[in-house]
């Protein structure tokens, strides 16, 4: 099929938009490999550095291996099986997208830390959440979600006729497991696993909270750019960094250039959910019960976190909606939610134009979109503190500092944004190519009778999503954050890292709010009250 010319055009202006400030702001990061200072730094992460890359890689492969599989048993069950509450089990596993991803770290000190409930009934400390064990634990609670979106859209493509035949002749669900799903589902499985690592490698915020002595890239970044002014060893790190995500990626490519390139249509068939019959299909769903609880969890933990106070006994407080009103964090919100809402159209335009002059073209997995977004963001910011450092540019450090940080926020969200519409389109080829043949008529002309409406309540779900990530994002603002132009969620990683739990509780509740209220304005915008 030949696009239309005007759409041709449209993607070119688009695509030229989104290289052009990308290759600005990597710049730094990217400059490393042709200078004579930088190939030094980056010698100097290897081999004298080599010990916090090798503790990096350690801590991401735990998380990739435990998260890939609770997120794909979670998947497992919520595809296979009828049960009660499975509607609400869904949603648990996804609520941590409400909160800011150091919220799992928040949670774990507010029960575990030294001045945490646990310690303050019992006396003492049962459990270290500090340095590898915590750490490992908090990145698994905020990536499974990631885990099982993923998996869950890969289960969605199986033949389940296939699978009902296979039932119907009697071969055992292990059998069936063997033989038919794990053969289909191996590269999404490996996919996953990928992008957990990739993420758990360039994630700054869980680090800064539990890390402690267990320093990762991503904290040495931070320590490299803000506290020593090491412009050349950041940017080093920060190559090291996306080395990481791009081997991922490329390893993702060959993966699916194997398995034959695009990924398969989702099935027509109904899936046909059984309740479970055996003890160890019990055994899953009572364990994706737990998992999702202990997901669930950091949302009730930090809105009693916020009116408790456990610094000094466990005793009611609201000093933290107090200076929340009154101090520095109610301005952290208030830029927040304007670098937010901006980076949002940002992405849902540039994300829009990209799916809507695509056509019929299926695109990239989700686990690849994913990390196209995750891996730019910390290279990103530190490019835009470079541009905020220069001189005559930091002056006016508000507006710009807002401008740069929507700016890296947008562009990281737009891969969210294409993968989220691509997910309901890619749904759609299939159908509409049959249409299309029985009518006599074009594909392309099908698009806009067929595609765009049903692509409403996509577009309606995905500018909520990226108002969510962009409001909860802490390696956009990690770094340029400060005293004129605080963020909510550079607040929070301040506010646990001083051992204010109190307030980083108060924080979390406050964005979990904001996000809630936000999204359900947007839904209502969209007709959301008359469709149901």
């Amino acid at each position: 099929m030949t696009a239309d010319p005007l759409a041709r055009a449209l993607r070119a202006m688009t695509w030229l938009c989104l290289a052009v400030p990308i290759a600005i702001l990597l710049r730094p990061t990217l400059a490393t490999v042709v200078s004579t200072a930088g190939r030094t730094a980056l010698a100097g992460v290897l081999i004298h550095r080599f010990p916090v890359v090798g503790a990096t890689l350690g801590l991401a492969t735990a998380v990739g291996v435990v998260g890939t599989a609770a997120g794909a048993m979670m998947a497992a069950v919520h595809h296979a099986y009828r049960f009660t509450g499975r509607s609400f089990l869904h949603w648990m596993t996804l609520a941590p997208v409400l909160l800011p991803p150091v919220t799992a770290s928040t949670t774990l000190l507010q029960i575990w830390g030294n001045n945490g409930v646990v310690a303050q009934l019992t006396g003492g400390d049962w459990v270290s959440v500090y340095g590898f064990t915590g750490l490992a634990l908090a990145d698994i609670l905020a990536m499974v979600p990631l885990a099982y979106l993923a998996v869950l859209s890969g289960l969605r493509t199986l033949d389940e006729g296939l699978i009902d035949q296979a039932r119907d002749l009697g071969l055992p669900t292990r059998k069936i497991l063997r033989v038919i799903v794990l053969p289909h589902l191996w590269p999404e499985l490996a996919a996953v696993f990928l992008l957990l690592v990739a993420n758990t490698a360039v994630d700054v915020a869980n680090p800064l909270a539990l890390g402690g002595s267990y320093q990762v890239l991503a904290t040495r970044l931070r320590e490299a750019a803000i506290g020593e002014g090491d412009a050349v060893g950041a940017a080093a790190t920060s190559a090291v960094m996306l080395a990481i995500c791009v081997l991922a990626w490329l390893v993702m490519t060959a993966i699916s250039s194997r398995t034959g390139g695009a990924a398969p249509q989702q099935s027509s068939i109904r899936t046909r959910r059984r309740p479970p019959s055996s003890i160890w299909q019990r055994v899953m769903v009572g364990l994706a019960w737990f998992v999702a609880g202990a997901n669930a969890l950091s949302l009730p933990v930090v809105m009693l976190g916020s009116v408790i106070d456990t610094t000094s006994g466990l005793s009611w407080t609201a000093s933290g909606y107090r200076e929340l009103l009154a101090g520095q964090n109610g301005l952290a919100l208030a830029d927040s939610v304007i670098v937010a809402a901006g980076a949002t159209v940002i992405a849902m335009v540039a994300g829009s134009a990209i799916v809507s002059t695509g056509g019929l073209r299926r695109g990239g997995s989700v686990s690849t979109n994913l990390l196209a977004s995750s891996a730019l963001t910390l290279p990103l910011a530190l490019g835009a503190l470079e541009i905020w450092r220069r001189t005559g540019t930091s002056g006016n450090s508000t507006s710009t500092i807002l401008v740069l940080v929507m700016t890296v926020q947008g562009l990281v969200l737009v891969p969210v944004v294409v993968a989220f519409l691509r997910a309901r389109t890619d749904a759609m080829t299939l159908p509409i190519r049959q249409s299309a043949a029985g009518l006599g008529m074009a594909p392309a002309r099908m698009l806009r009778p067929l595609i765009i409406p049903q692509l409403r309540p996509a577009l309606t779900a995905a500018t909520a999503l990226a108002f969510a990530m962009g409001l909860t994002s802490v390696p956009s603002v990690i770094l340029l954050t400060g005293a004129d132009t605080p963020f909510i969620a550079a607040q929070i990683v301040t506010e646990v890292e001083a051992g204010r739990l109190t307030e980083a509780c108060t924080l979390s509740t406050v964005t979990a709010i904001t996000v809630a209220l936000v999204a359900w304005g947007i839904w209502l915008s969209a007709g959301g009250r008359r469709r149901a």
